[in-house]
């Protein structure tokens, strides 16, 4: 009978639980004995009351088969301890793998990508949790659900069969998706998909790693359309480009136009400018380069050159390509061809001589066409005015005289004389003031418009008696004008506002300003009998008139004056009228009080 367990060594024998049992000891009491020693020990009933020291020979009889039970027992506890080394070293391994489980598992539900992994079906048996913030799909709804839920259409059957063809050969594939998220918004999605092998080598599931490239793919994007645009603009340009190193070497160029090169393109590479261009234009370009090379730019530096197109003139600018320090610094050329400016220019300066010429001919002639028109004006203002002066002088003498010794038509006609001859001195004195007008110093300086309207109503005060006349005068501001010629131009404006207002029972006459397009205009407003606006332009004639003489009378040279002055002072002016229902007339002088 085998032993019940190891109990105890004591002196190299083995103690079992069956030997304890024989004879009712305790293990504690049999500590430390010598088992052939134990015959004081009180013996079970199984042996029949034999006597302690009976079993004590029985036991010594037996030393050799104890001995060799010992020499058992201890080879089994060898291999006890074996099996137990083994067993720690297993438990310790599959704690560290549980270990490494669990931190992977970490990672891959932290990850900042999406992670999936299907059956061969392609259904989804897990997803980590940045597949909802890519997808828009919860982990929940997309488990047992096929990838396939993300499809946009954007992308072709053959790319998906490529897909499945290289995966289900055992190979990892990668691409990029144009995906759609559950609200239906597209992103692009670069994705490794690759076969997970079981303990036999085969496929079992299928991985992905996905990652969200949308900005990126934008970015690309946006960079390939600058880049088109770029060599749109380059190819568009007539310019050239060279690339030339610090000792103005040719390194690259592009010439939309060989026929501009000094020599044939491919002679350029590898060649310095001083190889390759007469000596004037290489000195002009190398001193362009060095001063590049010491501020990272150089521009306006013009050379001429004889191409197989003809005498050309070149403008280059050339800048640093990075460090314009670096040893190994290079520089971008841009040669623009500028002949046709230079000729342009040449032609210009020939037209301008020319001009200069024929200003100076035609000042020459406007002198003597000035001095002409004063002595024509001498001649009118005395030789035209005698004549006149006598004619309404010596009407008024007969009629005073010899009126009532003259028959009624006689005196009529003598009246006719005197109004038209009074009538023809006011039409000098208006003509005289409109070639004035052109001769007369401009002078400018600040003024209000106001005060100069109150001066103008002043004098003009005699035409209103008998009369209704209400008139307003709103806020005028200050603007910068010659005093005088503004006056003028006041009182032009109101004596026709007067005039044309003579058949309303109330006058009403309004001056005012108001702002038009950042500058202010004043208007003299009334309520007289207006006129055709189709006729407008008329208005500012000479000797044009929308009336007759004989409804208002005039000479149809006031607004011509008022015309010439405002345009002298550099303004406009312009009218608004309907018939029966009153003019306004606006004009501006160019300047406000706080110009020069």
């Amino acid at each position: 009978m085998k032993p019940k367990g190891i109990i105890q060594i004591a002196g190299g024998f083995i103690i079992g639980a069956l030997l304890l049992s024989l004879f009712s000891a305790s293990q504690k009491a049999v500590l430390g004995v010598n088992p052939f020693q134990m015959r004081g020990f009180a013996v079970p009933a199984l042996f029949g009351g034999a006597s302690g020291a009976a079993i004590g020979c029985l036991m010594y009889a037996n030393k050799k088969l104890w001995q060799d039970k010992l020499q058992l027992e201890k080879g089994r506890l060898a291999e006890l301890e074996s099996l137990n080394e083994q067993l720690a070293r297993e438990i310790t391994e599959r704690v560290w793998a549980e270990t490494e489980i669990a931190r992977l598992a970490t990672v891959i539900e932290q990850a900042a990508v999406a992670v999936i992994i299907t059956d061969l079906d392609g259904n989804i048996l897990y997803a980590n949790p940045h597949f909802e913030t890519s997808t828009g799909y919860p982990v929940a709804e997309a488990l047992g659900q096929n990838p396939r839920i993300l499809k946009s259409g954007r992308q072709s059957p053959q790319f998906y069969q490529e897909l499945w063809d290289a995966i289900t050969a055992g190979r990892t594939w990668n691409g990029i998706f144009v995906n759609q998220r559950k609200d239906g918004e597209l992103y692009h999605e670069e994705a490794t998909i690759f076969p997970i092998r079981g303990p036999a080598g085969k496929t079992i599931n299928y991985a992905a790693v996905k990652r969200d490239v949308t900005e990126q793919v934008q970015a690309l994007e946006a960079l390939r359309q600058a880049h088109e645009r770029l060599e749109a603009t380059l190819n568009a340009l007539p310019d050239l480009l060279f690339e030339v190193d610090r000792h103005g070497r040719y390194l690259d160029f592009r010439a939309p136009h060989p026929e501009l090169l000094y020599a044939p393109p491919e002679t350029f590479l590898g060649r310095t400018v001083s190889q390759v261009l007469p000596a004037e234009a290489a000195g002009i370009i190398n001193d362009a380069l060095a001063q590049a090379a010491r501020g990272g730019k150089h521009t306006g530096a013009v050379y001429a050159l004889e191409t197989p197109a003809g005498l050309g003139w070149f403008e280059l600018s050339i800048a640093a390509k990075g460090d314009p320090a670096a040893p190994d610094g290079r520089f971008i050329a841009l040669i623009r061809d500028i002949t046709g400016r230079v000729r342009a220019e040449k032609e210009v300066r020939r037209l301008n001589a020319e001009l200069e010429q024929r200003v100076v001919e035609r000042t020459a002639q406007l002198k003597v066409a000035n001095q002409e028109l004063q002595a024509f004006s001498y001649s009118v203002s005395h030789d035209l005015r005698a004549p006149l002066r006598a004619m309404d002088g010596f009407s008024r003498i007969l009629l005073e005289d010899y009126g009532p010794q003259l028959p009624s038509l006689a005196q009529h006609y003598l009246q006719v004389v005197r109004k038209n001859a009074q009538q023809m001195g006011r039409l000098i004195d208006d003509l005289l003031a409109l070639s004035r007008l052109g001769r007369q110093p401009l002078t400018k300086r600040p003024v209000m418009p106001a005060d100069l309207v109150r001066q103008v109503l002043e004098e003009l005060s005699a035409g209103q008696e008998g009369r209704r006349v209400e008139i307003q005068i709103d806020d005028l501001p200050p603007c910068q004008a010659d005093p005088a010629l503004l006056k003028q131009v006041f009182i032009n404006l109101i004596s026709n506002a007067l005039k044309f207002t003579q058949g309303r029972e109330t006058a009403r006459i309004e001056i005012g300003c108001q702002p038009c397009e950042g500058s202010v205009v004043y208007f003299v407003r009334d309520n007289g009998v207006g006129f055709d606006m189709r006729y407008a332009n008329k208005l500012f004639g000479v000797f044009q008139r929308l009336h007759s003489a004989d409804e208002y009378e005039g000479t149809g040279v006031g607004l011509a004056i008022v015309q010439r002055i405002i345009h002298r002072h550099g303004g406009r002016i312009w009218a608004k009228a309907e018939e029966g229902q009153g003019a306004t007339f606006y004009f501006t002088p160019r300047g406000n009080a706080d110009d020069d």
